[in-house]
This record gives C-alpha cells, sequence and structure tokens, in this order.
C-alpha cells in the first residue's frame, strides 16, 4: 500500500511540473543564457543562434521587457536590450541628448550614413521634425488611406523612407 501511494505522488509532482512549465510557458534555454566568468553570456547564445530572433523575444517576455547582455570583459560587448515602450520613449523622445552615438555606432552602421538612425542630438531633431511633416502631409495620408485592404511589405515601405528621407 506504501509503495501506491509513492509512486502516485511521483506521478502528480510530475504532472505537476509539466503543467507548470506549459502554463507559464519558460522559454526552455533560459538557463543557458548565464554570465560565464571570462566570456560572459555568448556560449548561451551561440546554443540558440540558430532561433536567435524566437529566443529574443521570450527571454524579453521573461523579463518584463529589458534584459542586460554581458559580453567577454575583454571585448567591451554589454548590451541593454529593450521592448519596454516605456524605455524606448524616453530613450527616442524624453532624453535623447543623454545617449550620443558615438564614432564606433556611426561606423556599424555606416550604410545609413544620412538616416535618422545614426544622427546625433540637434540633426536628429531637425530629422525628426521633417519626418514628422512629411508623414503628416495629407498627401502622404490620402495614399496611405488608398493602400486599404492591400499586402503591404513594411520592412521595405521602411528601407524606401529611409534612403529617400
Amino acid at each position: 500500500m506504501a509503495s501506491i501511494s509513492l509512486t502516485g505522488v511521483s506521478i502528480a509532482i510530475i504532472c505537476f511540473l509539466i503543467f507548470h512549465c506549459f502554463l507559464f510557458k519558460k522559454p526552455i534555454y533560459r538557463f543557458l543564457i548565464i554570465s560565464w566568468p571570462v566570456v560572459g553570456m555568448i556560449p548561451g547564445l551561440f546554443l540558440v543562434l540558430h532561433r536567435i530572433f524566437d529566443f529574443t523575444v521570450e527571454l524579453l517576455e521573461s523579463t518584463e521587457l529589458t534584459f542586460t547582455f554581458k559580453g567577454p570583459w575583454f571585448a567591451g560587448m554589454d548590451m541593454l536590450l529593450t521592448a519596454d515602450p516605456v524605455n524606448i520613449h524616453y530613450l527616442v523622445n524624453s532624453n535623447f541628448s543623454n545617449f550620443a552615438k558615438g564614432s564606433d555606432f556611426k561606423e556599424v552602421f555606416d550604410a545609413f550614413e544620412g538616416a535618422l538612425l545614426t544622427k546625433d542630438s540637434v540633426a536628429w531633431k531637425n530629422q525628426r521634425k521633417a519626418t514628422q511633416v512629411m508623414i503628416n502631409h495629407q498627401g502622404f495620408q490620402r495614399l496611405s488611406m488608398t493602400e486599404e485592404g492591400t499586402t503591404v511589405d513594411l520592412q521595405d515601405v521602411f528601407r524606401r523612407f529611409t534612403f529617400d528621407t
């Protein structure tokens, strides 16, 4: 009789753990992204490289939309990933001048030389105002209304818009 109740308890615990994982959708690879002493989080990143975009979404969802990535200590690759609208609003609108891009950033995004992405402070404000004027223009509004019901590749639209501006 004692062995039956022990087996029943074991099955109950296993079922609880399985349901717990499915209900709370814990990412399987979450435990792989730990900060190792010298190499940082790079080893875990290589293990999920085949599904890096999905993993990034899962990681941000499980960390309240903000995550600090620790790179190797000798490379200076520490990064802050965020998808939190409040943080993004703070970075882009409220306090943009505190987050200068620097020469390294401009070198990496050299292809977008004149784009809004690579501008700093005053140039960024001017570019942003010009962009808002174009988006709020009646011609652009009419064009966007005539596209209703049509499938549009937004990546292509934004790329063309970036290069045109």
